[in-house]
């Protein structure tokens, strides 16, 4: 019963039952007042009909005096003043039926002789004004017609109109309210309810299948009566019919977005690791190829320094011989020999004998350079260490700045190193090594001049192009940071989300390949296991931070 209730008035305050109620109510009323109004005229009419037979008094009594054979014209008026006393009786004139007029009694009817377009015998005229009704006759039953005009008192005839229109329009409302009322709870039963749980089985359809529940249970379909199927229970089962479609296609199309999405999951896995394996065969060669450079160099170069500094050595103690003989020479009296002292002044002895130490020492720093930069590559390349090998990285480092003295030093670029004493690494050396110079190479190239770049800071005096190498050892979480910082113009924010995919470069075509910051970003964050984050702020400069983990039986060992 409450359900019923509740039921009930939800459809009562549906806006679609406002719509038929108002329509049915306004509808039946229409009709009641296209009923109403000839009635109205009908009964109008039957009132004044019944004003008219007070008028045929006055003619019988006319009539009656001219069968006396009274036809003098007081004694008619005195008939007809006696007949105007009638209560519904206010004003009597008589005329001739040539237009004389004889007389009148009481209130002048509103019509007059010359209003009445015919004389033929009965009425002729009837005129109403509201609470006054005339009626005009002419009577031929006398030895000479007369036309009587009779002005009536119709004030009853309002009251009694209003009276009946009052009686009809109540009874119309209460008509239109009973029929009204029985046709809401008809339509409310039979169309308006399925409607309204249409309209939400519609609201849960649309919800279900927009986050994927399963089918909801629509009242709709379950309220629906077998026996009084009709077009709305026909729509109603289409609807039924339309979700279970849909849901099912939604299904299928699930099913294959799944599938869709595996397979380009899969693809994906499938392209990264292609492009791993491009880039571990692109750096595999790129060793090798480094490799057997650096092996042949190494050789081709260490042999002749190896005699040359071992010359230079015995050089050098021979010259110290002689230095000792011509200074005994010289306490000599060499004005026995003219010539020599000739030939020392022509030569410039004294400034040969303070020059070559000099030249001999500068070789010596020279062909010491050689070894070093001979001995820096062969331990970036690390032609013996291809092997994870436990290794101080600075060692490392320190060669890669090493190898790269030459463009440091064209670019007027000052580099400030900063290290803490670092636990040994287990590591992949030459691997690390290529990672710090690709990075360090980077920082390198944002440090060159470049004059299409307006109030850029490389544009400002060279003594400040700085590049500061930091190496700091965490011991609380076993990790080493390394920071390589540029104080260039900065990388832009869309440049870093791509930097460290490969193959990306903002250098013009032929030369940059695209893979070094990418080859870092994988030896660094795959193959140790660490983390490479990229810190810019546009005109300030650029910071690389290089995390590498330290194992933990490695950790506990040191």
């Amino acid at each position: 019963m409450k359900d019923n209730l509740k039921q009930f008035f939800k459809c009562l305050n549906a806006r679609l039952s406002h719509e038929i109620v108002a329509k049915v109510f306004l509808s039946i009323i229409v009709i009641e007042v296209i009923i109403l109004i000839p009635s109205y005229f009908r009964r109008q009419q039957e009132l004044l009909r019944q004003l008219e037979t007070t008028s045929e008094t006055a003619v019988d009594s006319l009539i009656r005096v001219a069968e006396e054979g009274i036809t003098d014209k007081q004694e008619l008026l005195a008939s007809l003043e006696l007949f105007s006393q009638d209560p519904l009786i206010t004003g009597v004139s008589l005329y001739r039926i040539d237009g004389t007029w004889l007389g009148t009694f009481g209130e002048v009817p509103e019509l007059v002789f010359e209003d009445i377009s015919q004389l033929s015998r009965g009425i002729q005229e009837r005129s109403w004004q509201g609470d006054r009704y005339d009626v005009a006759r002419v009577i031929r039953k006398m030895d000479m017609p007369y036309l009587l005009i009779v002005r009536h008192d119709s004030s009853s005839v309002q009251r009694e109109l209003f009276e009946f229109t009052a009686r009809i329009a109540g009874l119309v409302l209460l008509i239109s309210i009973v029929v009204t009322g029985s046709t809401f709870l008809i339509i409310q039963q039979q169309v308006i309810t399925p409607l309204l749980q249409l309209r939400d089985d519609l609201t849960l359809a649309g919800e279900a299948l927009s986050e994927g529940r399963p089918r909801p249970q629509f009242l709709s379909f379950n309220s629906l009566n077998a026996q009084h199927y009709n077009e709305l229970g026909e729509t109603i089962i289409s609807f039924s019919k339309m979700f279970d479609r849909v849901d099912a296609e939604i299904n299928r199309r699930q099913i294959a977005e799944v599938k869709l999405t595996q397979k380009a999951f899969e693809l994906e896995e499938t392209l990264a690791n292609l492009k791993d394996t491009q880039l571990r065969l692109i750096q595999s060669e790129k060793m090798s190829s480094l490799g057997q450079l650096v092996a042949g160099v190494s050789h081709e170069i260490n042999n002749p320094t190896t005699f040359i500094q071992g010359n230079l050595t015995i050089l050098e103690t021979y010259f110290k011989d002689i230095i000792e003989i011509l200074t005994t020479y010289e306490h000599l009296d060499i004005s026995q020999n003219p010539k020599i002292k000739e030939l020392k002044d022509a030569l410039d002895f004294d400034y040969i004998l303070e020059d070559i130490p000099k030249s001999i020492q500068s070789t010596k720093v020279g062909a010491t350079r050689i070894a070093t930069i001979v001995e820096a590559l062969r331990n970036f390349a690390r032609l013996d260490e291809s092997e994870r090998k436990t290794v101080d990285i600075l060692d490392g480092l320190k060669n890669t700045i090493i190898l790269l003295e030459s463009p440091l030093e064209s670019a007027k670029i000052q580099v400030i190193q900063d290290y803490e004493a670092l636990p040994k690494l287990d590591c992949y050396p030459g691997l690390l090594n290529q990672a710090f110079l690709a990075i360090l190479n980077n920082a390198i190239d944002a440090l060159q001049p470049r004059g299409d770049l307006e109030n850029s800071p490389l544009d400002a005096p060279q003594s400040c192009r700085k590049l500061t190498v930091k190496a700091r050892y965490n011991a609380a979480i076993a990790q080493i940071n390394i920071t390589i910082a540029d104080n260039g113009p900065g990388i832009a924010p869309d440049v870093q989300r791509k930097m460290f995919d490969p193959f990306f470069t903002t250098k013009p075509v032929g030369q940059g390949t695209g893979l070094g910051l990418a080859i870092a970003y994988q030896i660094i964050v795959q193959d140790h296991h660490g983390d490479l984050q990229c810190e810019s702020t546009p005109n300030q400069g650029t910071a690389f931070q290089i995390s590498l983990p330290q194992p933990p039986s490695q950790g506990d060992s040191n």
